[in-house]
């Protein structure tokens, strides 16, 4: 059992796709490179000297641990 109110919901819908189909999409712009992660890379200075921090950490905890 179809109402009027459905019948113009029905119509709005299909005036609502109709306009959708023929309307352009809005350009989107493409990201620039410098939004992605690419080819990280660290200096192995840095590397080193946070492995040696950690070592030298890993020693003294062990060594307060023995008292």
């Amino acid at each position: 059992m179809e109402t009027e109110e459905m019948k113009d919901m029905a119509l709005q819908a299909a005036a609502t796709e109709a306009a959708c189909a023929s309307e352009r999409p809005a350009h989107v712009p493409t990201p620039e490179n410098s939004f992605f992660l690419s080819f990280p890379h660290f200096e192995a200075k840095k590397v080193w000297i946070g492995f040696a921090l950690l070592a030298a950490f890993a020693a003294a905890e062990f060594g307060f641990c023995l008292l």
